[in-house]
């Protein structure tokens, strides 16, 4: 059958609904209302939405004195229960928005595919060398860091990864099971776990503040000073608000050096940005990849300079991977 012209059929996955008040039947009192808003709207374009599919979360921090909410939710006819764990593009969420679930959840998948990972192993195998490193780097390595680019693995779940990932090492390299990892690291020509996640959170530190805000909302947020063609920034009120709740938790310029061992932590958009400071070496601004012509009478460069120059920065920042 052939589509009418200017009939235009899509579909779009993970929707989110975020809402925030001081308790949380007003959070639930928002949702509703919220929901209502948009399914009538929907309606009267024909879009209409996968009531059954909802997930609801109760966020909670470590300094709200009670316990999670269990509060449910009544959308249409349904009642949702708020979940334990919610699952978004890839990446689990718990209620108080630690990373533990989600690393223990991307070690657990790897062990799964034993079978791939006694594949690597040269030894009594039809596999060459040259296959088995194919497998740990093409397959069991993306599995594992899925998600580093956003999540830091706590120190527990990187014990845990790098102990899988020196097993893994070992068998391609058909070595011993006491080998020093950095042994392994070099002969094998595996990047460490470590320095891995480093270099997938700074490649999206780098994709995020080289967007324009209207492809990626991340580069609205960040800091004024930041070096970015585009002036424009939201008002973050969540900035002040963070000097008065812990001693520990401070906004981060973009150019001071992070204490280690961290004793502070900091806004994800500013940590985001602390990424970038070794790729500003050399710029005045950072480039701006624009997926459409700029306005007319805009002073910028011309975008294949800046695909050019935001090419140079990936390379430099898988440089930086090899010199880790």
């Amino acid at each position: 059958m052939a589509v009418p012209h200017g009939l235009m059929v899509s579909y779009v996955d993970n929707f989110s609904i975020t809402v925030a008040s001081p308790s949380y039947r007003g959070n639930i009192h928002r949702l509703q209302k919220l929901f209502s808003t948009i399914t009538t709207r929907g309606r009267g374009i024909r879009v209409s939405f996968s009531v059954l599919k909802i997930e609801l979360i109760h966020w909670w921090t470590p300094c709200q004195r009670s316990q999670p909410s269990t509060a449910p939710i009544q959308l249409e006819r349904p009642l949702f229960h708020p979940s334990r764990v919610i699952r978004w593009p890839g990446y689990r969420f718990i209620p108080s928005l630690t990373t533990t679930h989600h690393w223990g959840h991307r070690l657990f998948l790897p062990k799964l595919s034993s079978p791939s990972s006694k594949a690597c192993s040269p030894q009594g195998s039809v596999l060459d060398p040259s296959c088995a490193l194919r497998i740990a780097n093409g397959l069991l390595l993306p599995i594992l860091t899925d998600g580093a680019d956003l999540l830091t693995p706590n120190s527990s779940a990187l014990r845990g990864m790098n102990s899988f990932w020196h097993r893994v090492q070992g068998r391609t390299t058909n070595g011993f099971f006491s080998t020093p990892t950095s042994i392994l690291s070099r002969e094998v020509c595996l990047p460490p776990i470590i320095s891995y996640c480093r270099y997938r959170r700074r490649l999206a530190a780098l994709g995020g503040t080289c967007a324009p805000p209207t492809g990626n909302p991340t580069s609205a947020r960040l800091p004024p000073s930041f070096p970015s063609l585009y002036a424009l920034r939201s008002q973050d009120s969540s900035r002040p608000l963070t000097r008065g709740l812990s001693s520990i938790y401070l906004p981060l310029s973009r150019r001071t050096e992070v204490a280690s061992p961290q004793l502070r932590k900091d806004l994800p958009v500013d940590a985001l940005a602390h990424l970038t400071l070794p790729l500003q070496e050399g710029l005045t601004c950072f480039p701006l990849v624009l997926h459409a012509p700029p306005p007319p009478r805009t002073e910028i460069p011309p975008p294949e300079l800046m695909r050019k120059t935001y090419r140079a920065l990936r390379n430099y920042v898988r440089n930086l991977l090899l010199q880790d």
